[in-house]
């Protein structure tokens, strides 16, 4: 199902109920040009001036964040709002062998009012143990324009910091909210981190470290 249709009617169909787009989710490109095939990421706007994605999105322009630009709820041309990196927001832990703490935050250079972009917020990590299914709104790199949906991500193990999980992702889907539906709002879970293969693993999204909830938390 293409995501672009879905932001222009406002709603997510899920669990047998309409429920609002989180519109918060957008693409995060480089530069102020993208070329054809260039790398993308995907995040998640978690406070006014704070963005949630993969580590591995952002580490390598920490030394110019301005260079890394965020649209939210980017579809076919236009975004809701478009920013400029100004920090890039790391966590005190090494990323593990299997991923974990593949996560940081971009600092915006200018925040994002809620009345232009509602932010998502963060699950209860219990969620993630009796929520069926969890659902994926991602950028694809060789798809950049509109971000796709799955809604079969099943949760197969939890590894230290890491859910191990049976969709499978590709690139430009590194940074995407991993998204659970709690009865009365989304909830970020997770964050796409790897691929996997050979097993019933697909995919890899990695838990928020601490140190990063206590930001988005004090920022809120």
């Amino acid at each position: 199902m293409r995501w672009g249709a879905l932001l222009c009617a406002g709603l997510l169909a899920g669990q047998g109920a309409a429920q609002e787009a989180p519109v918060a989710i957008g693409r995060i490109s480089y530069g102020e040009t993208m070329a054809p095939g260039a790398a993308i990421c995907t995040g998640a706007l978690v406070a006014a001036d704070l963005v949630l994605t993969a580590r591995h999105c952002v580490e390598g322009a920490a030394a110019d964040p301005a260079s890394i630009r965020f649209a939210a709820g980017f579809a076919e041309g236009r975004s809701l709002a478009l920013r400029q990196g100004a920090e890039v927001i790391l966590p005190a832990g090494e990323v593990s062998a299997m991923h974990g703490n593949d996560v940081a935050l971009l600092r915006l250079n200018t925040p994002i009012s809620a009345d232009e972009v509602a932010v998502l917020g963060l699950a209860d990590p219990a969620l993630a143990d009796w929520v069926k299914g969890f659902t994926l709104i991602a950028y694809r790199r060789d798809a950049p324009d509109l971000a796709q949906r799955q809604d079969d991500c099943a949760l197969l193990t939890r590894l230290p910091g890491i859910l191990a999980l049976s969709c499978p992702v590709v690139s430009g889907n590194s940074g995407a909210p991993l998204l659970a539906w709690d009865g009365t709002d989304w909830r970020i879970v997770g964050v796409m981190v790897a691929t996997s293969s050979g097993s019933a693993v697909q995919s890899l999204a990695a838990t928020l470290p601490p140190d990063l909830v206590a930001r988005i938390t004090s920022a809120a």
